[in-house]
């Protein structure tokens, strides 16, 4: 199993595709990284293409926020309606799950899994924390890894499940 994080640039995202081609990786999860939190863009259009045509299609399950699924969509994602249909959009790109965080609501923190027959929402109330950033371990994403791993057999499961805060 592997995931991918921020990736610099067209020529990183290219590359990695291609190792994850090359070692056939069994699992991948793909965050698209390519918004700040202050909403500043990370990684350029040319890159933010690459990343949507080489390495979704490889991915077992992408993890946006609702930034970076609007990016890759070029529309806002700010509703919950919004986030279905942005679940369903990302899909036909070629992953076999997406899983759109919704930490940028204010209130709960509410993620939405789609795996191409069922849309699964999930939501607690938010935790208040000091981490200015990978606080994406949101409710949603923490239960899709550990069913994960707990039905990955061979390929390794975790000592301890990491939690956000």
């Amino acid at each position: 199993a592997a995931k991918t994080g921020m990736l610099a640039n067209t020529e990183v995202v290219r590359e990695v595709a291609d190792k994850l081609k090359q070692y056939q990786i069994p699992k991948l999860v793909v965050d698209p990284v390519m918004v700040s939190k202050s909403g500043d863009s990370l990684l350029n259009t040319d890159a933010q293409g690459a990343l949507v045509k080489d390495l979704l299609p490889l991915a077992t399950i992408i993890t946006p926020n609702l930034p970076e699924a609007g990016v890759m969509l070029g529309r806002e994602v700010k509703t919950l309606e919004d986030m279905a249909e942005a679940a369903r959009a990302l899909k036909v790109m070629g992953p076999q799950a997406v899983l759109i965080k919704g930490g940028h609501f204010s209130g709960p923190a509410t993620d939405l899994l789609f795996d191409g027959e069922e849309m699964r929402e999930y939501s607690m109330p938010r935790i208040e924390s000091y981490r200015g950033h990978s606080a994406g371990l949101s409710p949603g994403s923490r239960s899709w890894s550990d069913q994960s791993f707990r039905s990955a057999g061979k390929t390794g499961h975790p000592h301890k499940p990491r939690r956000g805060f």
